[in-house]
């Protein structure tokens, strides 16, 4: 009898535990600016943060239905595909982050991401799936706005009579515009060679000093002279004068040069 005492008395124990913790988790979710959910093992939500009313929703009308209607048509079913998937496969801890839009009451949406955290029962299985959606507008709207930028900048050098180049670090050509097919190569051939390979011998110390140079200094000083001879595909030569230009990483660090290459031969 005291041990059946002491066993409930740890019950009772661990139990207010979980309380306190279900409690501390439920403080911090309801004060997070980032929407916090909770999805039970029928795809059916079951708690829903306050933030979720800056996208013009109240949660509790939410809670009790599923959160596909509330994703934009045009995610709505690879969302679903993914919640189906971690449903029936037992999804590991590890899930990978997954991005779409949120409808908002008005018609509109944000962009959110997302890593769900399985909460399992005593058979090891799914029992609810907690998701911190945190809106990453801003910077889908960022890229959206890189990317056609550099479609524009793509169809331009395709069609520039100077030959675009970008190039790594080591100096390993990324791209090449298809201008380079009036001296006898194509773009594909290019691609993954390193540039100072078609340099002329004699022009190549002061070649490669000009590249590490950009790198290094991560400044384009125009008093630098940029000629120097190019090798075709007949092995001929021809003098080109380059114009770089830098790229950039988030840090600021000098990741690839773009340089207009012009043909100078007859100057």
């Amino acid at each position: 009898l005291a041990e059946r005492r002491r066993l409930n008395a740890s019950l009772r124990e661990a139990l207010a535990q979980v309380g306190k913790s279900e409690e501390r988790y439920r403080v911090l979710a309801d004060n997070a600016s980032d929407i916090v959910i909770t999805i039970d093992d029928r795809g059916i939500l079951t708690y829903v943060s306050p933030s979720i009313r800056h996208l013009g929703h109240a949660p509790e009308d939410m809670i009790g239905q599923s959160p596909l209607p509330f994703v934009h048509p045009d995610d709505r079913e690879a969302v679903g595909a993914r919640m189906r998937e971690r449903r029936l496969s037992g999804a590991s801890d590890d899930t990978p982050q997954q991005t779409y839009r949120i409808l908002k009451k008005d018609g509109g949406f944000v962009w959110v991401e997302g890593k769900p955290s399985m909460i399992r029962n005593a058979q090891g299985g799914i029992a609810a799936v907690i998701s911190q959606l945190r809106d990453v507008t801003a910077r889908m709207a960022a890229e959206a706005a890189r990317a056609e930028s550099e479609a524009r900048y793509r169809m331009l050098a395709d069609h520039s009579s100077d030959i675009i180049l970008k190039i790594n670090a080591e100096d390993t050509i990324l791209y090449v515009s298809p201008s380079v097919s009036r001296y006898g190569y194509t773009p594909e051939q290019l691609i993954g060679v390193s540039g100072y390979s078609l340099v002329h011998p004699d022009d190549l110390p002061t070649a490669q000093a000009r590249i590490a140079e950009l790198f290094r200094a991560g400044v384009v000083d125009p008093s630098k002279d940029r000629t120097h001879r190019i090798r075709t595909a007949s092995g001929d030569y021809i003098w080109m004068e380059g114009n770089p230009s830098l790229v950039r990483n988030a840090k600021g660090e000098v990741e690839a040069v773009i340089s207009q290459m012009r043909d100078v031969s007859v100057r």
